[in-house]
C-alpha cells in the first residue's frame, strides 16, 4: 500500500508552480489523484491511501479559487510527502482592443490569445 500526503501552499507573489518560503497553507481544497479525492486539512495536508505506487495525475476538484497552473503528473511510491504549489484565482473582467499601426493594417486575429493580468503592486 502507498500513501501520498501534499501539501498545498499559496503562490502570493510569482505564480512559478514552485513552493517559496513566503507562502502558506491552503484549506478546504479539494484535490483529486485519479477517482480518489481527499480535502485539505487547516494545515494544508491533503493524505491519499492505498495508491498503488505508479504515476498519477494531481488536479484540484474544488479550489475555492486556488488552482494548479495545470494537472501535476506524480509519482508516488510508498510513504512521499510532496509540496504543491498552488495560485489564487480572481475573476476579471475587460476588453481586448486591437491597435493598427503603420505595420498592422488588418485587425489583429485574437483567437489563441493568453492575458496576463498584474496588479500595481506586481503581484
Amino acid at each position: 500500500m502507498s500513501t501520498g500526503s501534499m501539501n498545498h501552499k499559496r503562490l502570493a507573489k510569482n505564480a512559478n508552480s514552485v513552493w517559496d518560503n513566503d507562502e502558506y497553507p491552503v484549506e478546504n481544497v479539494v484535490a483529486a489523484v485519479d477517482q480518489s479525492l481527499a480535502q485539505s486539512d487547516r494545515k494544508g495536508k491533503v493524505s491519499f491511501t492505498n495508491l498503488k505506487p505508479s504515476t498519477h495525475m494531481l488536479r484540484i476538484q474544488k479550489g475555492s479559487g486556488w488552482w494548479l497552473m495545470e494537472p501535476l503528473e506524480v509519482s508516488l511510491f510508498r510513504n512521499r510527502t510532496l509540496k504543491v504549489a498552488l495560485v489564487k484565482t480572481v475573476s476579471v473582467s475587460g476588453r481586448i482592443i486591437g491597435h493598427q499601426n503603420e505595420y498592422i493594417q488588418d485587425a489583429p486575429a485574437l483567437e489563441g490569445i493568453r492575458v496576463v493580468a498584474t496588479g500595481q503592486r506586481g503581484e
